[in-house]
């Protein structure tokens, strides 16, 4: 009697040809070959390039007063001697807010009834008095375009007569006008906000205090120590 003796598959058996039929199929692809040498003959991707773009001084960081301006260049500048105080810490987005004032002793409460008077009830800028307040904006990037759009929008007077660009507000006040200054400096790449002190009407003051800004402040008054 012959006994006939039956293969079993086995699961190892299964995953041999499984593994055989599998590397036999991925010799005879068509192509195969080819694809992986233009693979590898591409050229690696270039690293993309980041401009970065720096301010004049960082968000945050301040520049004393001390430091941005000189009172003897401002009051030469302007034609009157002058003091400086500090009021930086007002403007969170400000390098610096300088007053500006008249120097000297201010005349007494009788002698400011007498000049009240005798000038046709006008006081004007006296001793002691704020002539204007310069604030430097120096953390953020200006361009002319951007900025003298803005201010057309605005209604402002724009034009080149100090800086790269002057923009000139007007707001008025009883039967006068006082004016705001701004001005893009081209060599600190700052902007200078010009506020008239509170007697100050008309734009001349606000304007000899912007081109006193604009030829007095260089690169070395917004250094960092």
């Amino acid at each position: 009697m012959r006994t006939t003796r039956t293969l079993r598959r086995t699961p190892t058996l299964m995953a041999c040809a499984f593994a055989v039929a599998a590397a036999i199929s991925c010799k005879d692809e068509p192509g195969s070959a080819d694809l992986a040498k233009q693979e590898a003959a591409k050229p690696a991707p270039k690293p993309s390039t980041v401009n970065v773009v720096t301010t004049p001084v960082p968000y945050g960081k301040k520049i004393p007063c001390t430091q941005l301006l000189d009172p003897a260049k401002l009051g030469a500048a302007l034609g009157k001697e002058v003091t400086i105080e500090d009021k930086s810490q007002t403007d969170l987005d400000a390098a610096s807010v300088c007053q500006v004032k008249l120097a000297g002793k201010p005349p007494s409460a009788k002698e400011q009834e007498r000049m009240f008077r005798n000038n046709a009830r006008i006081l004007g800028t006296l001793p002691g008095d704020e002539i204007c307040q310069i604030t430097a904006y120096c953390a953020f990037i200006f361009e002319v375009p951007e900025v003298k759009k803005k201010c057309e929008s605005e209604g402002q007077q724009v034009s080149t007569e100090v800086g790269d660009l002057t923009c000139t507000r007007s707001i008025q006040a009883g039967e006068e006008y006082r004016y705001v200054v701004s001005t893009l400096d081209p060599d600190t790449k700052c902007k200078f906000m010009i506020n008239p002190g509170p007697s100050v009407v008309g734009d001349a003051l606000p304007k000899q205090c912007a081109k006193a800004a604009v030829d007095t402040i260089g690169p070395e008054n917004i250094k960092l120590p």
